[in-house]
C-alpha cells in the first residue's frame, strides 16, 4: 500500500494552516491528497509546519505510523519529486547541475532552447551486432537522427541492466566515428569529446563488440 501524508492534530483547537488553506479539526486528522503534496514542501508551508512538528501538536502519520519530528522534512521531500535522486553532469556527464528529479525539470525548463540536447538510443533485450534505436522497432541506420545545426558531440553515456562488456558504436553519416565501452560494469561515460557535426548530418547507434542487456546510450551534442 503506497505511503499516506496525514497530519493528525494532537491538541483541544482547531489548527489553521494558512499555507496549506486548510484547518484540522481539534483532537482529529486530516489526509493530503497527492496532488497537494509539493504544497508541503515550499518555505511557506515549511515555515509553518515545523514549529508545529517540533512541539508535537500536530504529527506527521503515514499511514501506518507516526513520523518523529526529526525525520518529517526527509519523509515529506520523498513524497515529492525532490526525493527522487537525479544523476547529474558528475555521474552521466550530462551537463545537468540538478541532484533531484524536481531540480532537473525546472533545470531544463530554464535553459530550454539553449545549447546543449541529448539524443538517447536503446533497445529493449540483449543486443548483439544490432542497431539500438531511436524509435521502438526501427533500427537507427534505418531511422537515424538528423542533425538541424552545426555542432559538435560533447560527451556519451551508456547504461545497461546488467553488468556486462560490450562496445557500441556511434555513426555520423553511415561511418563509425566514436565508441563508447564497457567492461564487466552497468554504466559508463566519455567526455570532452568535441566531435563536429553540420546540419543534415545523421547519428545511429551499435553493439559492434559483445552482448549488452537493455541497452541505453545518450549521445550529448552542444550547439555551436
Amino acid at each position: 500500500m503506497a505511503s499516506k501524508v496525514i497530519l493528525k492534530n494532537e491538541t483541544v483547537s482547531a489548527i489553521v494552516l494558512k499555507s496549506l488553506g486548510l484547518s484540522i479539526p481539534a483532537s482529529s486528522q486530516i489526509e493530503i491528497e497527492s496532488t497537494d503534496y509539493l504544497l508541503l514542501v515550499t518555505t511557506d508551508s515549511r515555515t509553518e509546519l515545523e514549529p508545529y512538528f517540533t512541539s508535537g501538536d500536530i504529527v506527521l502519520n503515514d499511514g501506518v505510523r507516526d513520523i518523529s519530528a526529526t525525520a518529517e522534512r526527509e519523509y515529506l521531500d520523498s513524497r515529492t519529486a525532490f526525493g527522487n535522486r537525479f544523476q547529474n553532469d558528475t555521474d552521466r556527464s550530462n551537463g545537468f547541475v540538478s541532484t533531484n528529479t524536481q531540480e532537473a525539470i525546472e533545470e531544463t525548463a530554464l535553459n530550454s532552447g539553449s545549447s546543449r540536447y541529448a539524443i538517447v538510443f536503446s533497445y529493449n533485450g540483449n543486443a548483439s551486432n544490432r542497431w539500438l534505436e531511436l524509435f521502438q522497432s526501427v533500427p537507427s541506420d534505418d531511422s537515424p537522427f538528423v542533425v538541424a545545426e552545426l555542432g559538435e558531440i560533447a560527451s556519451l553515456s551508456i547504461s545497461t541492466r546488467t553488468n556486462t562488456t560490450a562496445t557500441v558504436s556511434i555513426y555520423i553519416n553511415g561511418v563509425a566515428e566514436e565508441t563508447i565501452t564497457l567492461t564487466s560494469a552497468k554504466v559508463n561515460h566519455k567526455i570532452n569529446i568535441a566531435h563536429s557535426l553540420f546540419g543534415g548530418d545523421t547519428l545511429s547507434v551499435k553493439v559492434t563488440s559483445g552482448s549488452t542487456a537493455d541497452p541505453i546510450v545518450s549521445v550529448n551534442v552542444k550547439v555551436i
